[in-house]
């Protein structure tokens, strides 16, 4: 069965000097942690699209290092 995605629609006509960050604010906070993980993550797919990247595997970055206490 697929998750069903709950679909958040908010507009408003304003005049670009009245404009705010306050409908941007309230329609995040409406979406929430997970919406706003779905939202970056269809970012990065378009990114990929759009740079046409070909065998490109979207995964997490993975880095390895190694530390060591100098004794003085």
């Amino acid at each position: 069965m697929k998750n069903k995605r709950k679909v958040v629609t908010m507009e408003r006509l304003v005049n670009v000097k009245d404009q705010d960050r306050g409908f941007d604010l309230a329609f995040w906070k409406r979406v929430g942690a997970s919406g706003r993980f779905e939202a970056a993550w269809q970012m990065v797919c378009e990114y990929v699209k759009w740079k046409k990247i070909h065998g490109f595997k979207q995964r997490l970055r993975r880095s390895i290092a190694s530390l060591q206490h100098r004794r003085s």
